[in-house]
Parts: structure tokens; sequence; C-alpha cells
């Protein structure tokens, strides 16, 4: 049965990090960047070869905030933990996170599994009183070594950078 009081149907989770699942207002599946390596051919033309690089674009959250601010402390206190601010740091750290997207009844449409991801950026958290909207978001951005995406029972082949 779908859940009415949440208004979208993506929800993210890690369990390493400890952190429940929590929807998200938007996201993106982020995209995959191929180089074709060119080589000189006759008469100057150029031959693009097989592709010897994967990229994946960031995977980008808008997290919506929850009454509490539960999911941003959450957030921060990971961040906090690894950033040594008299260094100015960053610790290494990588954690496995998941994205569930869900059809209007709330059954599995896919789940993508990021792995090895990196915090990017924590974006802006704005307060504004004077706001006619209900509710509060603030982005976070990851990188990630390479996914995999599930549909249903099947796994379509992941790329490993």
């Amino acid at each position: 049965m779908r859940n009415y009081s949440e208004k979208s149907n993506y929800m993210c989770g890690s369990s390493e990090l400890d952190l429940l699942p929590f929807y998200v207002q938007s996201l993106n599946i982020p995209g995959i960047t191929f180089t074709l390596p060119e080589i000189g051919g006759r008469f100057g033309t150029k031959i693009n070869l097989s592709s010897d690089n994967v990229q994946y674009n960031s995977l980008s959250l808008q997290i919506i905030l929850d009454e509490d601010y539960q999911i941003y402390k959450d957030i921060t206190k990971i961040i906090f933990n690894h950033l040594d601010v008299e260094k100015g740091s960053f610790a290494e750290f990588s954690f496995d996170f998941w994205v569930q997207v869900t059809d209007s009844l709330g059954r599995s449409v896919m789940k993508i599994e990021y792995y090895n991801c990196k915090i990017e950026s924590l974006g802006d958290l704005e307060l504004d009183s004077m706001d006619d909207s209900t509710e509060s978001s603030f982005s976070l951005d990851l990188q990630f070594d390479y996914y995999k995406i599930f549909y249903g029972d099947s796994e379509v082949p992941s790329l490993a950078v």
C-alpha cells in the first residue's frame, strides 16, 4: 500500500553509516562517460578504438529534512567524525550506499547499489521563516567507484573503474 504522506518514491540508505532509510526530494541516476582513444589513420582520418576508461558522474541527492533534523544531524556527524579541522584533512573512508525506486503502489522498480562512496559535498541548509514552503531540503553529492542495478530479481552487470 502506498504511503500518501511521502511525496517521493525514492528511498536511500547505508547500513555501514548507520543511516536509517530516508526519502529524497530528487536524485539523479549518474550517467557514464566512456573515453574512446583515437589513433591516426591513413589520409588524415582518425579511428576510434574501444573504450579504455570509464567515468561516472556524481550521485546527487536533494534530501528532505525531517521535523527533528535527524537526517542532517546523522550526515554531519559522519562528516565531522572523519574531518580533522586542525590539519584541514578529511580521513580516508568509504561506504556503500543504495537507492530504491518504487512505483505508486510501493513495489520495487529498481534498486541501485553504489560501492566505495565518498562524500563530495554537503549543500547549504537554508532556514527561512518567510518561506511558504512546508518542507526544507539540502543537497548531498557522492562520488563512487562503481554501481550495480537490480531490476526485480535480475542484476545488470556493473562496470568497475
